[in-house]
């Protein structure tokens, strides 16, 4: 009987799991808040967005600093906020820069799943080589010693914007939004950051 009745829990657990994850619905986050945390070589970073309809306040802490800017969706430019009024400085708006890109090699593997606070995701690798033949962009100094970078994104679909704390690839922005991301690059083998996420209440 005891046995009956813990497999029926867990049936009916698992209905419920999936009919929750099931149900959610893509979206445009106009309210809430996304925090990621990480560590790299003994240093602590901290990365969050929270979102106030078309504005964006961009928060990053390093070792116990806080940096703030306030990003227009509208106009995908930023002015920087001042850390103790929260005010905007009486700056020229500065347009909000993505990586820089070209032709990265992005591969879905959508039968990888893992589910990070309630959303089903899948992963996706990027791969990108940046070398003085790569770089196209007059504005960008190529690299003297050519190095590949390799991501390794958990992303979901449910959620649409073009910003993200930890992530700043266009080509990956227009179809997933990353809720989890591993990063090594050939330049300074080694070294591993991961970014995790710490908290999410982003809503329409």
């Amino acid at each position: 009987m005891a046995s009956k009745l813990t497999n029926i829990f867990f049936i009916a657990f698992f209905l419920i799991s999936t009919s929750t994850i099931a149900q959610q619905k893509s979206f445009t986050p106009k309210k809430g808040e996304i925090t990621f945390v990480s560590e790299t070589s003994g240093l602590s970073f901290t990365f969050q967005h929270i979102f106030k309809d078309t504005l964006i306040v961009n928060s990053q802490k390093v070792q116990g600093v806080w940096v703030h800017n306030l990003i227009n969706t509208n106009n995908s430019d930023y002015v920087p906020l001042d850390d103790s009024t929260n005010l905007v400085w009486a700056t020229k708006p500065t347009n909000y820069e993505y990586s820089f890109e070209n032709n990265p090699k992005i591969v879905e593997y959508r039968n990888e799943h893992k589910i990070i606070a309630g959303y089903k995701c899948f992963k996706v690798t990027y791969e990108q080589l940046l070398d003085k033949t790569t770089i196209t962009d007059k504005s960008i100094t190529p690299p003297e010693i050519a190095y590949t970078i390799k991501k390794e994104f958990w992303v979901t679909e449910k959620i649409k914007t073009k910003f993200n704390p930890i992530c700043r690839e266009r080509t990956i922005l227009e179809k997933y939004y990353p809720l989890e991301i591993s990063y090594t690059d050939t330049l300074l083998p080694g070294i591993f950051t991961n970014y995790k996420l710490k908290s999410i209440s982003l809503s329409d």
